[in-house]
C-alpha cells in the first residue's frame, strides 16, 4: 500500500494544489497553506540572513498567530521574540531548539543561519584587513 503526499508530508508535483504539512519550513516551500498563497524559498542556498528576518517575513505570517502567542508557545518572554525578530538578538543555542520544534525542522536551520549570519557581518567589518592576513602553508 502506497502513502499519498497528505499521508507522508512530501512533496508535490508541479501544477499541484500542495498538501498541509505538519511542518511549517516544509509548508513554506511549497505553494498554499490553508489556501493562502505563500512565496517560494530554495530548500537549500538561503542567502545569508538574520534568523529574525526569515522568522519576520516568512515564518511568523504562515503561523498566523499573535506574536505574543508564539513567544508564550516558545516559553521566552515578548521582547525576546521581538529582539530576534527585530534582529537586534542572535538566536542562540538554547533559542534554536524552541524555534526548530515549534516549526518542525530542527535547531541546526536556526543556528545555521545564525552562523552564516555573523561570518557574513565579520568578514564585511574586517574587509580588506582579512586579505592582508597570510595563509600560511605547512612546513
Amino acid at each position: 500500500m502506497q502513502s499519498t503526499p497528505a499521508e507522508t508530508g512530501g512533496s508535490h508535483s508541479a501544477g499541484r494544489k500542495a498538501t498541509r504539512s505538519t511542518s511549517i519550513w516544509k509548508t513554506i516551500t511549497e505553494d498554499e497553506f490553508d489556501g493562502k498563497k505563500l512565496p517560494k524559498l530554495p530548500k537549500r542556498g538561503l542567502p545569508p540572513m538574520h534568523p529574525g528576518e526569515l522568522l519576520r517575513e516568512e515564518i511568523s505570517p504562515a503561523l498566523g498567530r499573535p506574536k505574543p502567542e508564539i513567544a508564550k508557545l516558545l516559553g521566552v518572554s515578548r521582547q525576546t521574540l521581538y529582539d530576534i525578530l527585530d534582529e537586534r538578538q542572535p538566536v542562540t543555542p538554547v533559542m534554536a531548539p524552541r524555534l526548530g520544534k515549534l516549526c518542525g525542522n530542527g535547531p541546526d536551520l536556526w543556528l545555521n543561519l545564525q552562523k552564516r549570519y555573523d561570518l557574513k557581518r565579520a568578514e564585511q567589518e574586517l574587509g580588506d584587513r582579512l586579505k592582508e592576513i597570510p595563509t600560511l602553508q605547512v612546513a
